[in-house]
Formats: structure tokens, C-alpha cells, sequence
């Protein structure tokens, strides 16, 4: 599996319409490419801003063979304080195939301890867990080990 970070702010410069197709020719070559190696390449949103979905419809249409990868922490950001991990699930939970998590209080993609932002995680995990029984990564970025295995510990609870 291959992640692809898309390029969601990239259309603020070129348009949402470039944005989407000079997206759409890169993951054109690159799927035939991973295609024939036996790569999935799945998308990873940046945040939940409307012109996300619309960026991940388009390229889901253009190029049908990518899965999707959601990002919690991403998925709590430019939303007015709502985290959008439902409505992401619901719109491309049948191509999910990998999760990031981690907190924020929806302001910055802080990469947080679990439990620290206002990600409402209980929620959250057993939304995931009725579609996902993958691999699921804790992005949390700290100094402090202990925070570390704080949200190793939650992350078990939640998603086992």
C-alpha cells in the first residue's frame, strides 16, 4: 500500500479544476505502475474542507483502482469545530484501507496524545471498526514517551 497525500490546497493557486486534473494524470501513470507491482495506492485527504470531497469524488471517479486512506486528526480540521470522520467513512468506507489517528482541537494538525484535543475517539473508533480491521497508525508527535504509550494504551481500548 502507497499513500498519496492529496494536493487539496494546491487549487487555491491553479483552481480546483487543474488541481484535480493534473492530480488525476499523476495517479493515472502511478496506478498503472503500482498496478503492475501489486501496490494499492490509497488517498489521503488534508482536511475537512468541502473541496475535499469534492477532490477525492473526482479522482475516485477518474481513476477507480485507488483506495482511500482517512487521517481523524485531518478529518477534524477546517469542519467549524465538527470532526467529518462519519461523513468520510460513509462516502468512501468501501475503499478504506488504512487510518492515522491522532488529536487536535481542530485548529492545526497537531499530531496531539489521544484524549488531549476534542476528537471524541469511543465515537470515533467504533465507527471505524464496524468497516476496518486493518492497520491503524498513532501519529502522535512528542518529546514525552509517556504520552506516547498514554495513547498506545487508548488506541487498544478503542480499536480492538
Amino acid at each position: 500500500t502507497m499513500t498519496y497525500h492529496i494536493q487539496g490546497r494546491r487549487a487555491k493557486y491553479i483552481g480546483l479544476k487543474a488541481a484535480i486534473r493534473s492530480q488525476v494524470e499523476i495517479l493515472r501513470k502511478a496506478s498503472k505502475i503500482c498496478d503492475d507491482m501489486g501496490v494499492t495506492i490509497v488517498l489521503e485527504h488534508i482536511s475537512a474542507a468541502p473541496g475535499q470531497f469534492e477532490i477525492l469524488d473526482a479522482l475516485f471517479d477518474k481513476v477507480p483502482s485507488l483506495g482511500f486512506h482517512i487521517d481523524v486528526g485531518h478529518a477534524n480540521l477546517e469542519c467549524g469545530g465538527v470532526n467529518q470522520t462519519t461523513q468520510f467513512l460513509k462516502r468512501y468506507g468501501k475503499r478504506l484501507r488504512h487510518v492515522h489517528i491522532s488529536d487536535n482541537r481542530s485548529y492545526r494538525d497537531d499530531h496531539m496524545p489521544l484524549g488531549v484535543g476534542s476528537i471524541d475517539w469511543p465515537t470515533i473508533a467504533k465507527q471505524i471498526k464496524k468497516i476496518y480491521r486493518g492497520p491503524v497508525t498513532l501519529e502522535v508527535f512528542t518529546e514525552d514517551p509517556e504520552y506516547l504509550k498514554l495513547s498506545l494504551a487508548k488506541a487498544r481500548k478503542w480499536f480492538r
